[in-house]
């Protein structure tokens, strides 16, 4: 990993590191390996990260769900979605206007 220092500014350089270690866990590695673990805290631990990481998934999925819900519910009960409306308000106006010029031929 390499930091270049810019315009003699070693904060930013170092600044720039700190940064680039936590996007690579290397602090959480190392507090990891700080202490040892025995082979049950370690599963204990795994077990504990798959749990919060099935319910944030069930979270997100329940999210999804309700909002397709609510964009359901919205859509039946739109006003031209109604039961007995024509969906198509133009297609209403063209047959009207048909049937009148037909009946002023006759």
């Amino acid at each position: 990993m390499k930091v270049l220092v810019k315009n003699n500014d070693p904060i930013k350089a170092y600044k720039l590191l700190n940064r680039k270690l936590h996007d690579e866990n290397v602090f959480v590695d190392y507090k990891e390996h700080e202490f040892y673990k025995s082979k049950g805290e370690r599963f204990r631990e795994k077990r504990k990260r798959a749990i919060s990481r099935q319910r944030k998934e069930k979270a997100k999925r329940e999210a999804i769900l309700k909002k397709l819900e609510t964009q359901i519910i919205r859509g039946n009960n739109d006003r031209n979605n109604k039961p007995g409306r024509p969906t198509n308000r133009n297609k209403l106006a063209s047959t009207s206007v048909s049937r009148n010029t037909k009946s002023k031929a006759s």
